[in-house]
């Protein structure tokens, strides 16, 4: 059997390749170096930012393309909008969890009170609401403009949101050039993992986008 480029782009390897991919994140998280305040804990984090980061950059990849299917009206930059913002709602969805996680590891208990856990929820919300709308509706012009909006109003509301005892940023923080290193290397995994899911929803998973 041939192993090469062309064996990971084929469509029926998308679902091991994001195997391998996520295996590969989780191992250079293992074995990343540990943090001055958190510890061994930052290790946690470095997947959690790691997969908010990249649901972010999703979310604006899905805009754009939403928007060029509004300007071209050609139909594969509307499928690739859809199966991208699906996908980024699973990793905001997924990013959520670890935040909840964290909390509950890191400070020894759930602060629903902190402003940074109430805007993730209330993104998610508010996606989960666009997507059942979009797959009622199942209009590409009012999805694509959905799309189009959804990604300012994440990154308004992250940008606004404050924060109590939720940290600054530890991993851009930290003097440690190896903790920045595995960081970022966890993070283009994961934007891989991203566009490997897009790539599945969009040949296999289309009952579960408004087409």
């Amino acid at each position: 059997m041939r192993l090469g480029f062309d064996s990971i782009t084929r469509k029926q390897n998308i679902l091991p390749t994001i195997l391998v991919l996520l295996l590969l994140a989780l191992f250079i998280a293992w074995f990343a170096p540990a943090e001055r305040t958190l510890g061994d804990l930052v290790k946690l984090i470095y997947v959690h930012a790691a997969i908010s980061w990249v649901a972010i950059l999703i979310f604006v990849i899905a805009a754009i393309l939403g928007l060029s299917f509004l300007v071209t009206t050609k139909s594969s930059l509307y499928e690739w909008s859809c199966a991208l913002e699906v996908t980024a709602i699973f990793l905001w969805f997924i990013h959520t969890l670890m935040g909840a996680a964290a909390m509950r590891i890191v400070w020894g208990g759930f602060l629903w009170t902190e402003p940074k856990f109430k805007t993730t929820v209330f993104i998610l919300l508010i996606t989960l609401a666009a997507y059942l709308f979009s797959m009622v509706v199942a209009k590409p012009k009012i999805v694509s403009v959905l799309n189009v909006g959804i990604a300012p109003l994440v990154v308004l509301l992250v940008l606004r949101a404050g924060r109590i005892v939720h940290p600054l940023n530890p991993i851009l923080a930290s003097s440690g050039l190896k903790i920045k290193i595995c960081s970022g290397m966890i993070a283009l995994l994961f934007l891989a993992i991203a566009l490997q899911i897009a790539r599945w929803l969009r040949e296999f998973g289309r009952s579960i986008l408004p087409y």
